[in-house]
């Protein structure tokens, strides 16, 4: 039996650059990271990935905003 945290991965351009907790915590410093990337490297794409979900975001198919917490997609996540 493992004893597996639930996790959320950014990769970029299809390298692991870091893990994070699954919680509203660690999304928000997920997503920020992914905002500092985009701005650096726009033709790259950015996925977020989660241990429970697959993937739940990516570049390719979304625009950040300055208020990406605001988008509904994320509303009731919170303590995920």
């Amino acid at each position: 039996m493992t004893n597996k945290k639930p996790t959320y991965t950014l990769w970029h351009r299809g390298d692991l650059l870091d893990t994070y907790t699954h919680t509203r915590d660690g999304m928000d410093a997920a997503m920020e990271k992914a905002q500092e990337i985009l701005t650096d490297d726009h033709d790259g794409i950015v996925e977020l990935f989660s241990s429970r979900d697959d993937r739940v975001w990516s570049s390719e198919h979304d625009v950040l905003s300055d208020d990406w917490q605001g988008c509904s997609h994320f509303d009731g996540y919170e303590g995920y």
